[in-house]
């Protein structure tokens, strides 16, 4: 994942268009014609898009900011302020506000960081026809994820990971973080994800 050096901060802009037929001269045309849209931002801090998936009535998307704001997973628990970490935000894909706010069972959003405090990156997602209930994210840790057990923890200096997420809860069903197990401790990267 690289993240450009003069880069400023970025912003989720999410928006909903419809594709209309519109009349001109004595043929049809095809148009857009926007019916709702959305920024999302982080004071100071950028949100770098990495997948965005239809499930349901939700809009799922993922990416990564060193932000703190609620709707990319923001909340007092962040560890290592200031470092990357990766989120999954819920949005109605009706409205384009975040999803399950009024909900107690429903998560709107959630963080993807490690316990020390590394880095962490999503590359992509991707959600099944066949299993609507869950997404499929893909990532890179310069750390250790929460849900990672000890023994299949950090072993490289960039490690991918590879998380099952439910998409009511936002929690993992299961996560796994790779490496190459190369003496010079070497980047692992996944970079993409496919669902068929």
């Amino acid at each position: 994942m690289r993240f450009y050096k003069y880069a400023g901060n970025y912003r989720l802009t999410i928006g909903r268009y419809r594709l209309d037929k519109v009349a001109v001269s004595s043929e049809l045309q095809n148009t857009f014609t926007r019916t709702w849209g959305e920024i999302y931002a982080d004071t100071d801090a950028a949100v770098h898009v990495a997948g965005i998936a239809e499930v349901g009535e939700i809009l799922l998307v993922v990416g990564t900011t060193n932000g703190t704001s609620t709707v990319f997973g923001g909340s007092g628990s962040i560890t290592g302020a200031g470092t990357l970490d990766g989120f999954i935000s819920k949005f109605d894909k009706e409205t384009g506000h975040p999803y399950g706010a009024s909900s107690s069972v429903e998560s709107i959003s959630r963080r993807i960081q490690s316990v020390d405090s590394g880095h962490d990156w999503i590359a992509d997602m991707c959600s099944s026809p066949v299993d609507p209930d869950h997404i499929y994210i893909v990532g890179a840790t310069g750390g250790r994820l929460a849900e990672v057990v000890d023994n299949d923890g950090k072993t490289g200096n960039v490690d991918a990971f590879v998380m099952k997420i439910n998409v009511s809860t936002l929690n993992a069903t299961w996560t796994r973080q790779l490496d190459a197990h190369s003496d010079d401790k070497t980047a692992t990267l996944a970079r993409g994800i496919s669902c068929v």
